[in-house]
């Protein structure tokens, strides 16, 4: 049945779609028409996606990083920064709606595909310790996807991130990394027909935990590690894909949705009061 119904749209998409087409657009008066028209809709395309990606990320373009990136309640106190890639820029509106709540100061550093860790290449951590300067702010929150960043000389590299920040920051929250859900968990497949339960892969489990283990081993009075896996996980741990409020949790693969951040926000405002507590009344 499908063949038959894709067989007729392709031979009425033809007669009464493209033939005509072809014949109006080959009148030379009206290429250039057309491709006006072929511009402006590319043009739409794009800054719909934009908007459409602004919407979901609160982030820093690359560009503003060393001049503070998105800047929220600058007349808070206490001053928080978050640094990372798009896993910190994932949880920007979260933190931004914290600052509200909390009453600090917050510049969201994080920029979606732009690594911020120190020594690694092509990193805007320069960038970073431009706008950090001289000042400390009281805590820095760092989140980044670190099955892939700490895959090779993972605790070296992780550690040299820590004595970096540790200078520039009174209070580090670095959060771990969630699972990632397979494929077949997507809004599309779910509508084809999959069902839960669904699992990460083995392989993939294994290096969100490695990478998971190195970061603990650096927390300290100074580095608090908040952990955000088991939030996910379900019974046999399958992948929590639905939240309260019926939406899904991911907004794809890689990063959480709005659903799926506000899972993760009374962990992550307790630690903010905790070390908003430390720097502030030492």
């Amino acid at each position: 049945m499908k063949i038959v119904i894709s067989v007729a749209a392709t031979i009425l998409t033809f007669h009464f779609v493209e033939r005509p087409m072809r014949s109006w657009l080959n009148v030379p008066k009206r290429r250039v028409a057309t491709f006006g028209a072929f511009a402006v809709a590319a043009m739409m395309l794009g800054i719909a996606g934009y908007v459409i990606r602004s919407n979901y990320y609160l982030a820093a373009e690359s560009r503003n990083v060393a001049t503070g990136g998105v800047s929220v309640n600058p007349q808070g106190r206490g001053w928080v920064v978050v640094i990372g890639d798009s896993q910190g820029a994932m949880y920007g509106f979260e933190m931004a709606s914290l600052a509200h709540t909390l009453g600090f100061r917050l510049n969201v550093l994080s920029a979606a595909a732009g690594n911020e860790l120190p020594g690694d290449p092509d990193t805007l951590w320069p960038k970073v310790s431009q706008f950090l300067g001289d000042s400390k702010p009281d805590i820095v929150v760092l989140a980044q996807a670190w099955s892939s960043k700490l895959a090779e000389d993972g605790e070296s590299h992780f550690g040299d991130a820590m004595a970096a920040l540790t200078d520039r920051a009174a209070q580090i929250i670095v959060l771990t990394q969630p699972p990632e859900p397979p494929p077949e968990a997507s809004r599309h497949a779910i509508l084809a027909g999959a069902r839960p339960p669904f699992f990460e892969d083995p392989a993939t489990t294994q290096k969100r935990v490695r990478a998971s283990a190195i970061v603990h081993k650096f927390q300290n009075s100074r580095i608090r590690i908040v952990d955000v896996a088991d939030i996910f996980l379900e019974n046999e741990s399958s992948i929590r894909l639905i939240a309260p409020d019926g939406r899904v949790t991911y907004q794809d693969g890689g990063h959480l949705s709005e659903s799926g951040t506000a899972l993760v926000r009374p962990r992550l405002e307790q630690a903010l009061r905790n070390a908003l507590n430390l720097s502030l009344n030492p």
